[in-house]
C-alpha cells in the first residue's frame, strides 16, 4: 500500500513539474514581445490608488494625440489595476483595448499575462497563436514599433528610476518609425526629466542638444503633420531646455512660451511651464495668475506645488535655501540651486500666504501622493515653522527619485533630529534623538561617497566637512562612528587631503 501511495506521488510530482515547466514556457514566448506586466515596482496601495487617479484624469481629460495617446494610457491602467489586485477590471479593461487596436501588442500581453496567473491555459494558447501571427505580418516592424512606445509610456509614468530605459525604448521606435513626432516629443520630454539624475556633464549637454534637434524637428512640421497641442508642448519644451541651468549655449527662452501661449492658450501644459518660466523671472503675478487658470482647467500636482512655492517666495522674497558662494563658479552656484540641499532653514510665522503655500502643498500631495519634490518642500516648510511633529509625519512617506535626493533628504531628516533634540527637555529623548539624527547623516554619507568623486563642489554644497566633523565628535563616545569617519575620509581624496582631516587621521593612528 505504502509502495502504491510512492508511486501515486511520485506521478503526481511529475505532473506538477510538467504544468510548471509548460507555464515557464509560455511565459518566455509571451516575453518575446513588448510587455508590462512582468515589471516590478515597489509601491504601496495608497500610491498604486493615487497613480491610477492621475492616469485616469489624464484619459478623461488630457488625450491630445489621437488612438494611441488613448491606448497608451489605458495599458499603463491595465497594469495598475493588476498591481492593485483588481484582476477582473484588468482584464475587462485590457479586452476594450484589445477590441479597439486588435493589433496591440502590450494589450495582448497583459492578457496573456492574467490568463497564464489565473491558470486559463487554452486562452493564453489561443493568444500566443494570435501573436504568432501578427508577427508573420509584413508590417510586424512598425506594430512592434507601436508595443514599444506603449511599454516606454508606461514605464515612464510609473517610475522615474525606469525613464532612461523608457528613452531607450523609445529611440528602438523611432529608428522604425523615424517620422514619429509624438515619439520625438516623448524622448525629449523625459531628457528634461532626467538633467538633474545625470551626473555626467558631457552626456547632459548631448542628451540637451539631442533634444532641442528632435523639438526642432518638430517645430518645422508645423502646421502640416502636427497639431496645435504638440505645437504649443514643443515650444514650451524648447523654452524650459533654453532655462536649463545645464544648457551652457541656451537662448532666450521668452519667445517660446510666448508662442506657445498664444499657439495653445489653454493647454495645461503650456500654461504650467509658462508660469515657471515668469515666476523665475520674478514676474509673480503673471506665473500666478497662468497657474490658477492651469488649476481651474485641469488641477494637478505639479500646478498646487508650484502655486504653494510661489507663495512662500512672496511671503520671503530673498530668502534662498543655498545661499550664493563666491568660490564657486557661476555654473556650481546654479547647479547648488536646483540640487536644493537646505544649508540654511529660515524661521517662519505663520500667515495668509504661509497658510496658502500649505495648502497647496497637501492638494499636490492628495494628487501624487509620493511625489519627493512636495514632499521635501512640505517637510521644509514645516521645519521652517519648528512644527516638527508635522514634518516628521511627511518625512515617512518621502521615498527619493534619485540618489543626489537621497543624501538631501538624509541630511534633512538628520537636522529635524537635532532641531527636535533642541526642544526636549529629557535628557534620554534628547539623546536619543540625537544619535537617530547621527545615523541619518551616516547614510547620507554612504549615498555622497558615489558622487563626490565626479564633483569637487558637493562637498561644500552639502556641508560634507561639517558633517564629518559632527560625527568624529560624537565618535568620541562611539567607537563605530570614529570608525566610520576615518574609513569615508580614506575614502575620498579630497578629504584626505585636507590638513583638518590629516589631523584626525594622525591621531588615530597614535
Amino acid at each position: 500500500m505504502a509502495e502504491e501511495m510512492q508511486k501515486i506521488t511520485g506521478k503526481m510530482q511529475e505532473i506538477l513539474q510538467d504544468e510548471g515547466s509548460r507555464r515557464e514556457s509560455y511565459r518566455e514566448r509571451i516575453k518575446r514581445f513588448p510587455n508590462v506586466m512582468e515589471e516590478s515596482f515597489e509601491k504601496t496601495k495608497e500610491v498604486w490608488s493615487s497613480l491610477y487617479k492621475k492616469v485616469e484624469n489624464s484619459l478623461n481629460d488630457d488625450i491630445l494625440f489621437g488612438l494611441e495617446d488613448e491606448i497608451r494610457q489605458k495599458n499603463v491602467l491595465v497594469y495598475i489595476l493588476w498591481q492593485m489586485n483588481d484582476k477582473f477590471s484588468a482584464e475587462k479593461l485590457a479586452n476594450e483595448v484589445r477590441e479597439k487596436k486588435p493589433d496591440n501588442l502590450v494589450a495582448l500581453t497583459n492578457l496573456a499575462f492574467i490568463h497564464l496567473y489565473d491558470g486559463n491555459i487554452p486562452e493564453v494558447r489561443n493568444l500566443l497563436d494570435n501573436l504568432s501571427k501578427l508577427e508573420e505580418r509584413e508590417n510586424f516592424s512598425l506594430i512592434e514599433a507601436e508595443g514599444k512606445r506603449n511599454v516606454a509610456y508606461c514605464l515612464a509614468t510609473i517610475s522615474f528610476e525606469d525613464h532612461e530605459r523608457a528613452v531607450e525604448l523609445y529611440k528602438e521606435s523611432l529608428n522604425v518609425c523615424p517620422d514619429d513626432y509624438l515619439c520625438m516629443f516623448s524622448i525629449a520630454l523625459l531628457q528634461y526629466r532626467c538633467l538633474r539624475k545625470n551626473i555626467d556633464k558631457e552626456k547632459r549637454c548631448e542628451n540637451i542638444k539631442e533634444s532641442i534637434q528632435y523639438l526642432e524637428k518638430i517645430r518645422c512640421a508645423f502646421p502640416r503633420h502636427i497639431d496645435k497641442g504638440l505645437m504649443g508642448r514643443t515650444l514650451a519644451l524648447i523654452g524650459l531646455f533654453q532655462l536649463s541651468p545645464y544648457n551652457f549655449h541656451s537662448q532666450p527662452a521668452k519667445k517660446y512660451f510666448q508662442r506657445a501661449l498664444h499657439i495653445s492658450p489653454d493647454d495645461r501644459y503650456v500654461l504650467e511651464k509658462s508660469a515657471y518660466h515668469y515666476i523665475r523671472s520674478n514676474q509673480l503675478e503673471q506665473g500666478r495668475k497662468l497657474l490658477e487658470k492651469a488649476i481651474e482647467i485641469k488641477a494637478t500636482s505639479y500646478s498646487h506645488h508650484r502655486l504653494g512655492l510661489l507663495y512662500l517666495r512672496m511671503d520671503t522674497p530673498k530668502y534662498t535655501y543655498v545661499p550664493m558662494n563666491k568660490q564657486f563658479s557661476k555654473e556650481t552656484n546654479v547647479f547648488a540651486k536646483v540640487l536644493k540641499h537646505a544649508q540654511s532653514i529660515p524661521h517662519r510665522e505663520r500667515n495668509e500666504l504661509i497658510n496658502k503655500a500649505e495648502y497647496h502643498f497637501q492638494q499636490a500631495l492628495e494628487l501624487s501622493h509620493e511625489c519627493s519634490a512636495t514632499l521635501y518642500d512640505i517637510i521644509l516648510l514645516y521645519m521652517s515653522l519648528k512644527e516638527y511633529d508635522n514634518a516628521r509625519k511627511y518625512c515617512e512617506r518621502f521615498k527619493a527619485d534619485n540618489k543626489m535626493q537621497d543624501v538631501n533628504f538624509n541630511i534633512l531628516f538628520g537636522k529635524l533630529c537635532f532641531k527636535e533634540a533642541d526642544v526636549k527637555n529629557d535628557e534620554e529623548e534628547k539623546d536619543q534623538l540625537r544619535c537617530t539624527g547621527m545615523d541619518w547623516f551616516v547614510l547620507a554619507l554612504k549615498s555622497a561617497v558615489k558622487f563626490l568623486p565626479f564633483d569637487k563642489d558637493l562637498i561644500e554644497i552639502w556641508e560634507i566637512k561639517e558633517i564629518i566633523l559632527d560625527l568624529y565628535e560624537y565618535g568620541n563616545g562611539n567607537t563605530e562612528y570614529k570608525k566610520f569617519v576615518l574609513e569615508f575620509i580614506q575614502s575620498v581624496e579630497d578629504l584626505a587631503n585636507d590638513k583638518a582631516f590629516q589631523n584626525i587621521l594622525h591621531k588615530s593612528e597614535l
